[in-house]
């Protein structure tokens, strides 16, 4: 009995910044992409009026505590800002986790509050995956992803990455040890790509070397990426190297040589069964 192999291509930080959204929408519209996730508390109403009306791309929740302002009224979840009133950073927002300062019944409602914004704006949200993938780093992960089962969210990004030549993906994979246990309860990828990110560039080796390590222990992975018009200064990311990589149609033959087919997260569970 052989196995299909599937891929979803995945574009994270919808609502960045204008640049991450005229990259992201461009590309979803010509369907070189198969999803996208999307950060409720940065995005404006407009430019989910835009991927609503996309066909064939599946829309999830890029949950975000740790930049800018809770969706929540701050004095709902103080628990979650500081002084400034903004999310803690990433390392605080651990270290008050451990240090059990985040009240649950305001994560929760933080994590509702940025789903059914998209819901409002008529996104069918497919999946959730996190920013800095707080959904899987100990002591914030566990909260999470038990919020996530409570409220019946199905489906969830698998941190397990591929590529850990950079020490922050070293950093992800020490962190996501302590919440593998807790991913039984939804339906994942087996594994993500971080290469365009890891390596600072995207073209056709990398992916094609990425797609054939995935691919010899893994028959459901998902690909990383961040592609955008232009790039931050603020930002590691060659952006616009990753947008200019998707639009073209050269990576779509090392797929099709290696019987791989792309599906986004609505298929997920629906389409990738083995034969």
């Amino acid at each position: 009995m052989s196995k299909k192999k599937f891929l979803i291509i995945n574009c994270d930080d919808f609502g960045w910044d204008e640049f991450a959204n005229e990259g992201i929408l461009n590309l979803a519209r010509e369907q070189k992409i198969s999803s996208l996730s999307i950060m409720p508390n940065l995005v404006k109403s407009d430019d989910l009026k835009d991927v609503s009306e996309i066909k064939n791309i599946s829309s999830g929740l890029h949950l975000n505590l740790t930049v800018g302002k809770p969706i929540t009224p701050i004095s709902e979840v103080r628990s979650l800002v500081d002084e400034n009133e903004v999310f803690f950073s990433q390392k605080a927002l651990i270290k008050n986790a451990f240090l059990r300062k985040i009240k649950p019944n305001e994560l929760e409602k933080e994590i509702l509050a940025q789903l059914n914004f998209l819901k409002e704006n008529n996104i069918e949200v497919s999946h959730l995956d996190s920013h800095k993938h707080i959904h899987q780093y100990p002591f914030i992960g566990p909260m999470i992803l038990k919020i996530l089962a409570k409220n019946r969210i199905e489906k969830i990004r698998n941190c397990r990455l591929t590529n850990l030549s950079h020490y922050k993906m070293k950093i992800v994979k020490a962190f996501t040890l302590s919440t593998n246990s807790h991913l039984k309860h939804f339906t994942t990828p087996q594994c993500l790509i971080p290469d365009f990110s890891v390596l600072g560039k995207a073209d056709l080796e990398i992916f094609k070397n990425s797609i054939s390590k995935a691919f010899r222990k893994y028959n459901i992975v998902e690909f990383m990426t961040h592609p955008a018009t232009q790039n931050r200064v603020d930002s590691y990311l060659n952006r616009v190297d990753e947008y200019n990589f998707w639009l073209k149609e050269d990576w779509k033959q090392i797929l099709d040589e290696n019987n791989i087919k792309v599906i986004n997260y609505n298929q997920l569970g629906i389409d990738t069964v083995e034969i």
